[in-house]
């Protein structure tokens, strides 16, 4: 099984990245894109990879460990852009989140303890955080989405409270198919649940 930790997308902000998308494909005037059904939008926290059916428990528990501790948290979906960069061949269009690295930290940490429990699991680097938007089929350009790149940097499309942190099996057909396994709602209280969890990391003054 493919699984990967995310957070949702609300309605309002999935009707804002639509109207992103239907720029984009008055742009796409040769095909060069295949877009995502808003219906599957979401923000990919932690990528696990290919995990066996017997392991999905101890994901599981670190899910719930995470929001035990781990704040509902403020998201802002701000900035369109792409990947791979300018002068390669375009992979994908999406729309940048806010880094929400002490989720990502939290999760490493709580599967780091549960992995010395099972030698088999690993766990791949994450990926920066975005929601995306369409993916470039063979002949994909970046020429014809340049409006899309650093031009539009500050494209705001709004922002949102994240209130549950989910475990998701992806299946990869023509178009993928995503299956939720688990939601775990963050914990109402503040940072100082979180601090306490990991005295020695540094936070902004402001927490």
């Amino acid at each position: 099984m493919r699984l990967f930790f995310s957070l949702p997308v609300p309605p309002e902000i999935r009707a804002g990245l639509e109207v992103v998308q239907r720029e984009l494909k008055e742009l796409d005037s040769e095909g060069m894109l295949r877009f995502v059904n808003p219906d599957l939008f979401h923000i990919t926290v932690k990528f696990l990879g290919e995990i066996d059916e017997s392991e999905i428990s101890l994901f599981i528990e670190v899910g719930k460990k995470v929001a035990s501790y781990h704040p509902k948290m403020k998201i802002s979906c701000r900035g369109i852009d792409g990947f791979p960069d300018r002068g390669s061949k375009l992979g994908v269009l999406y729309c940048n989140v806010n880094q929400i690295t002490t989720l990502q930290y939290a999760i490493k940490q709580e599967a780091g303890l549960e992995f010395k429990q099972s030698n088999d699991i690993h766990m791949p680097e994450g990926y920066n955080s975005h929601i995306t938007l369409a993916r470039g089929k063979a002949n994909a350009r970046w020429e014809p989405f340049e409006p899309f790149g650093p031009l539009d940097a500050r494209r705001d499309v709004g922002e949102w409270n994240a209130t549950h942190l989910g475990l998701v099996e992806s299946r990869l057909n023509e178009e993928p198919r995503y299956r939720i396994v688990e939601q775990f709602e963050l914990t109402p209280v503040g940072w100082d649940l979180y601090k306490a969890r990991f005295p020695d990391v540094q936070f902004p003054s402001n927490w």
